[in-house]
């Protein structure tokens, strides 16, 4: 197929798919329909039953010592997520440890000694595609593993990423590695069943997802997702001699916000009428129960001492400003992503993005006998930055966040989870760990040989909704499938400016590299004045409108270093709106990867590119090669 043809076709299929919308069905009349209609939506504010179950523990592999390797199998299985209500039908990372649980159970392991996961598929099947397997409705009009033909039965595809982690490309969880229930397809990246952890990096909190092409988002609501904790020597001395809090007191918070029904399943809210596809992907998603590994609102009965906890923001579009409801109590900082921080720092606030880690010490040695409240003051709906009293865009995170929709409602999205202090249990001396205290080594000093200017542009598609783009300055937005422009020679250090010429904040991730943030500057950028709008091609039959910058998008005025806390090593970074966001990273490893924007909606609807560590040529024939061949194999699968 060309994609002269391919157009022509990509209209039709495009028009099949507009239907109109369907009036809303009241619980008397679907309980005197003849035919089932899904059950009616619960309210997040209306749910009684919050803060009276305890924190769920995810259960721990310990991968550290003489025990290197494990299976982990993704299982279908219901869980009593919502009091008073049926259980909840889930995916959920299982295995000979254990039953499947979401969150996943938490890996730990240890510096230096590579660790091998056998990953496996073990997903009910369905009668023929996807979207007949799929616990969840799935959008036929994006590119995805196995996208609308039927397939024989057993055809959920699956493919885990250890994010963060520095490892070989074979075991990075390509999008296009996926697999199905006992490997029966494949996907044209996948490699092999065993994935090999070096664990060559600094004790780290890194976390494992799917990472299916155009079902991460379906997936990991779903529940495939998990912790995965990497200690070191320089750790363990830190715990061994009370600086760091451990064991009990040291506790994972993987922080998700999801919609119920009134039969207590998970409800994905998709755009179904006017222009937009029967289950179409929707801009972004903002749940109104905010769940904490794996249960809404729930407490942890802590003593009054210091508490270490593995902030993970694992939301698919929420960027979280977390704060704690009594004025004597802080966060203080002890880690970043992907290593301790030089020293710790504190603050009132953790602003973290989906995607996002923080390895925070709460001190509660002064509240026995009280509660306190984890809230959340970013906004309701899409996050835009802050601004001061005075009205003005600072994104200054001592500032008041702001974003589109409605402030947090206090009685849901507002809440995340309360600390009830009792009395002293354990008789372990307290962490000692203070604002200022040494912990990490000093971050590598990195000398790059290049920068390079990449984007994100918000663009429209054909059925009139918004889409995403990254692209280049030099070759503008680009779809998923079209050639890759980000081609670095191994072993380079490179600057990467990420221009943000979106109206909403993006998480910009990056596989393979821990890199450091070197700071934040305004740029001069009016779309109307400084893009051409460009037509891409897509795979779906949806084709849509990106762009390219002529003019303008200049930085101006000073550089805004990377904040106090920002300053260890990461591996994704808000790039605020009309802002270029530059960090620095060495490249050392050859082999596919990618980057994309951590909002699971906008990385599965064209917010991902490819990044090619080799020989550093982005003229090579092989890439537009490579780049042909998805193109051919999406829409070949497409049946366009």
């Amino acid at each position: 197929m060309n994609r002269r043809s391919f157009l022509k076709r990509g209209s039709a299929v495009s028009a099949a798919l507009v239907v109109p919308g369907a009036a809303v069905a009241t619980r008397a009349t679907r309980a005197s329909a003849q035919t089932p209609v899904p059950a009616a939506p619960l309210v997040g504010a209306n749910y009684t039953a919050k803060f009276t179950k305890p924190l769920p523990r995810p259960p721990r592999i310990n991968l550290s010592g003489l025990v290197t390797a494990t299976a982990i199998t993704a299982e279908q299985f219901s869980a009593q997520v919502l009091e008073g209500y049926p259980k909840t039908k889930l995916y959920g990372y299982g295995g000979p440890f254990g039953k499947p649980s979401w969150p996943g159970p938490t890996v730990v392991a240890m510096k230096n000694r590579t660790t091998r996961v056998l990953w496996r598929n073990n997903l009910p099947p369905g009668t023929g595609t996807v979207a007949d397997a799929h616990l969840l409705p799935v959008d036929k009009t994006l590119a995805q593993a196995m996208p609308t033909r039927a397939m024989p039965v057993g055809n959920i595809p699956t493919v885990p990423h250890l994010h963060g982690s520095h490892v070989e490309w074979e075991s990075d969880g390509h999008p296009e590695a996926w697999f199905t229930q006992n490997a029966t397809q494949r996907g044209g990246y996948w490699r092999k069943h065993l994935y090999e952890y070096e664990n060559t990096q600094r004790a780290a909190n890194l976390w494992y997802h799917d990472h299916s092409i155009g079902l991460t988002r379906l997936n990991v609501y779903a529940g495939l997702a998990g912790a995965y904790l990497l200690r070191d020597t320089r750790e363990r001395s830190l715990v061994h001699n009370y600086v760091l809090p451990a064991d009990e007191h040291e506790v994972e918070l993987i922080i998700q916000d999801r919609f119920f029904t009134d039969d207590g399943q998970l409800r994905l809210p998709t755009a179904t009428g006017g222009v937009n596809p029967v289950n179409g992907v929707s801009a972004s998603l903002f749940a109104d129960f905010m769940c904490v590994n794996g249960r809404p609102w729930p407490f942890l009965e802590v003593e009054p001492r210091k508490y270490r906890f593995r902030f993970v923001n694992g939301c698919d579009s929420r960027i979280l400003n977390l704060e704690l409801n009594d004025p004597n109590a802080s966060f203080l900082f002890v880690g970043t992503e992907l290593g301790l921080m030089r020293k710790a720092v504190e603050r009132k606030r953790v602003t973290i993005a989906p995607g996002e880690r923080y390895d925070v010490v709460i001190d509660f040695t002064g509240f026995a006998e009280k509660e306190i409240t984890m809230t959340n003051a970013g906004p309701g709906g899409v996050f835009v930055g802050f601004r001061n009293a005075a009205n003005q865009v600072t994104n200054n995170p001592n500032d008041t966040p702001f974003g589109f929709g409605a402030p947090p409602n206090p009685n849901s999205t507002g809440l995340i989870m309360r600390f009830k202090v009792g009395k002293r249990r354990s008789y372990l001396p307290n962490a000692s760990v203070v604002a200022g205290t040494t912990l990490g080594e000093p971050m590598d000093e990195l000398v790059a040989t290049k920068s390079r200017e990449v984007l994100a542009y918000q663009g429209r598609d054909d059925l009139g909704r918004a889409t995403e783009f990254l692209g280049s300055m030099e070759h503008g937005t680009a779809e998923w499938h079209e050639k890759p422009t980000e081609v670095v020679r191994t072993g380079d250090t490179e600057i990467w400016e990420f221009y943000n010429l979106s109206p909403v904040a993006h998480p910009v991730h990056i596989h393979l590299v821990d890199f450091q943030i070197i700071g934040r500057q305004p740029i001069d950028f009016l779309a109307a004045r400084d893009i051409v709008p460009t037509k891409h091609i897509t795979c779906s039959g949806v084709p849509a409108t990106g762009g390219r910058v002529k003019s303008g998008a200049t930085p101006i005025g000073v550089e805004r270093p990377a904040e106090e806390y920002e300053k260890g090593p990461k591996d994704t970074a808000i790039a605020y709106p009309n802002e270029v966001l530059r960090v620095v990273a060495k490249y050392d490893k050859p082999g596919q990867y990618i980057w994309h924007c951590h909002i699971l909606h906008h990385e599965d609807h064209a917010m991902m590119r490819p990044l090619i560590v080799g020989n550093g040529d982005p003229d090579d024939p092989a890439l537009q090669a490579q780049a042909d061949k998805r193109f051919e194999l999406y829409c070949n699968l497409a049946g366009l």
